[in-house]
């Protein structure tokens, strides 16, 4: 049942990832940098999804799904071919990557930089004394 349910979340996801690229493509067009993250995501993660799903369908399935009875091995060759067609995934998922990093630094937290923690200030030392109530539940812990 946590399959059904993780396959229909999955299509959801997926759904969604369509419906907010399809309304910035008519908003923006699709010269628009954030359009062009999402359509990369969209090409990468539609076709891994309905591969797995239809995987899950088939492993559920058993031999009936391998059999020309059920159109599952068909949805997941379809789903494969349509992977290698489109291009790797790799390539989607670096130009949503690299995108995502042009529009990170244009934010205003980027210019924060990174934090160096100073190691010459200790929270707390192994030498600081322990309050009574925490040494009693040391104690009740140690007799495990």
């Amino acid at each position: 049942l946590q399959d059904i349910a993780h396959s229909r979340a999955d299509i959801e996801q997926c759904r969604l990832l369509v419906y907010k690229a399809a309304g910035l493509m008519d908003e923006r067009g699709n010269k628009d940098a954030y359009t062009r993250q999402l359509l990369s995501l969209v090409k990468a993660r539609i076709p891994i999804t309905v591969q797995r799903i239809a995987d899950k369908c088939i492993q559920a399935h058993g031999a009936m799904g391998i059999s020309q009875d059920t159109p599952l091995w068909f949805s997941f060759a379809g789903a494969r071919w349509l992977r290698i067609a489109d291009g790797p995934d790799e390539v989607h998922l670096r130009t949503a990557a690299r995108l995502e990093l042009r529009r990170q630094k244009k934010s205003p937290l980027s210019k924060l930089g990174p934090y160096y923690p100073d190691r010459n200030k200790v929270f707390r030392r192994s030498v600081d004394p322990i309050s009574a109530k925490a040494e009693a539940v040391l104690k009740d812990y140690s007799k495990l």
